[in-house]
């Protein structure tokens, strides 16, 4: 399971969970109901969120897994496991993961933030940077998503772009940093 890998730096750890907690949470109920999910599902997803949220990664990824093993194709179940890996630094397994969640469901803005924080990880800036830029077309008020293309601005070295997007976060949620 992802979760057992090695966590790695904490200073890094630290970053990246803040980085993961900016983002709006999604709404399993409206979709998964539509593709004929259960309730029941939808509730082990909101626990599997809530159990990963609180760095209980192994027991996150454990729903989730079972998720998959009865809804294969997932997106919510598919996204969360590549959370756990993105918050392991395991950024191969997150990009497959998040990327599964996507070909699943490619309106979801918060996947796309995901996979950019995921491509980031491997110092894939334009990646990212496609990544984020798909988020803000699907969610145009994402703080996330704009706080971190300016994230993934700077790291290519590109300023005056990361500093736009910078205020262009605060401006959408002024309490954002």
């Amino acid at each position: 399971m992802i979760c057992n890998e090695i966590a790695g730096d904490k200073e890094i750890m630290g970053t990246l969970t803040m980085r993961l907690n900016r983002h709006p949470q999604s709404n399993f109920a409206v979709r998964d109901t539509a593709q004929g999910v259960d309730g029941v599902v939808v509730k082990q997803l909101l626990q599997a969120q809530k159990l990963i949220d609180a760095n209980r990664l192994a027991e996150g990824e454990k729903i989730c897994r079972a998720i998959l093993s009865r809804y294969a194709t997932n997106a919510h179940a598919l996204h969360l496991i590549g959370v756990v890996a993105l918050k392991v630094q395991n950024y191969k397994a997150a990009v497959q993961y998040i990327t599964l969640a996507i070909q699943q469901n490619d309106s979801v803005a918060h996947f796309h933030v995901h996979l950019g924080i995921a491509f980031q990880g491997f110092r894939q800036y334009q990646a990212a940077v496609n990544s984020y830029q798909r988020a803000i077309a699907l969610e145009p008020n994402s703080a996330s998503a704009h706080y971190n293309l300016g994230n993934a601005l700077q790291e290519a070295g590109n300023q005056a772009g990361a500093v736009s997007c910078y205020e262009r976060a605060v401006k959408i949620n002024p309490e954002y940093y």
